[in-house]
């Protein structure tokens, strides 16, 4: 049930007039989904009447989140690629990616210029990001590193939960939008115990003979 105004009912509805109202409800899955609506209502005659109503609507993916994990030594960067499938432009108020536990994010950013650092005061509104319709793209980039000296044996033991993302968005007049995706999967690089590090070689080395 998302709406039922029998508590307070509209009193009357004149010959050709109409009642809007907007009800909001998330929806989670995506295919072939059918809003009932139904209306209890006494005619002029006082009879009482009975309508109901069915609307068929389809739900698809209005964004695609593609990402791409790479390890550097003991930095993993996450690349997160954000599509607009929809025909309105797109208004990213949050993209923030919720690292799993014994990891720390943070969003890498081009270089601000310092005379735009100059210019911004603490209290600026925060511009959202733009993704324009029909395909328009825009890329995050986030520097994971793992919180605490221990947890790096979360690699050895194989763990390669990252972490997930949370997006809110809203369209060109103001329709909000939220998506989380699935839990972001790394690939597992388990910390070498020993370190072997060429320190010295001979100036000449034969071939199948070993040296010193």
């Amino acid at each position: 049930m998302l709406l039922d105004t029998s508590k307070s009912p509209v009193e009357t509805i004149r010959a050709g007039g109409r009642y809007d109202f907007i009800v909001e409800h998330d929806v989670k899955e995506l295919g072939a989904h059918t809003l009932v609506c139904t209306a209890l209502y006494s005619d002029g005659e006082g009879d009482r009447k009975y309508l109901p109503q069915f609307f068929k609507f389809i739900v698809a993916n209005p964004l695609s989140v593609r990402t791409k994990v790479r390890v550097f030594k003991d930095l993993t960067f996450l690349e997160a690629c954000i599509e607009n499938h929809t025909k309105s432009n797109l208004f990213m108020d949050q993209v923030e990616f919720q690292p799993a536990q014994h990891w720390s994010a943070t969003l890498l950013t081009a270089d601000m210029h310092p005379m735009q650092k100059k210019n911004i005061s603490n209290t600026e509104y925060k511009q959202p990001v733009l993704i324009k319709s029909g395909g328009g793209i825009y890329n995050f980039l986030y520097q994971l590193k793992l919180s605490t000296q221990e947890s790096t044996q979360l690699k050895v033991e194989g763990s390669n939960i990252l972490g997930k993302l949370q997006i809110t968005w809203r369209t060109n007049l103001g329709e909000p939008g939220r998506l989380q995706t699935q839990q972001i999967l790394g690939s597992p690089v388990a910390r070498k115990e020993i370190d072997l590090q060429v320190v010295k070689i001979p100036q000449a080395i034969i071939l199948h003979k070993p040296f010193e």
